[in-house]
């Protein structure tokens, strides 16, 4: 068994991820399914960690492709494509009338997105697979 992510909540308790192994996995192994959790953390973050006028703003593939194209679009047309109203969240939407609206909330995707994938590199690059290295000679 390995355990990583090690949280401290505030009443004192610790937490930490777990994954068991049948066998005796390789360091890369280890390395593996620490980056694939990583990897999944981060891809929920970017999915569902945007938040427009208190709506979460779901992030899927599909919808990042349509938020640049409909934003390339509106650029290469210098507007002529708008107003474009998005679905955000159950049952809210939100209509962009002008071309800095549409530049405001794509840049405000972008943003978010390359946030969270900098704190995914940035939660990989501070584990210390040394001591999992050591617990395997």
């Amino acid at each position: 068994m390995i355990l990583w992510n090690k949280e401290q909540s505030k009443d004192g308790n610790l937490s930490y991820v777990a994954e068991t192994f049948d066998h005796k996995p390789s360091i890369q192994e280890i390395k593996e399914v620490i980056e694939e959790y990583i990897n999944n953390q981060v891809k929920e973050e970017i999915y569902s960690g945007l938040v427009v006028d208190n709506n979460t703003v779901w992030l899927s593939l599909e919808n990042q492709i349509n938020y640049q194209s409909t934003y390339s679009l509106t650029c290469q047309t210098e507007g002529k494509n708008l107003p474009q109203t998005f679905k955000f969240g159950e049952d809210y939407y939100k209509t962009f009338n002008t071309l800095d609206e549409l530049q405001e909330f794509y840049l405000m995707v972008r943003n978010h997105i390359d946030s969270c994938i900098s704190k995914g590199w940035q939660a990989k690059s501070e584990i210390d697979y040394s001591k999992y290295e050591k617990l395997l000679t």
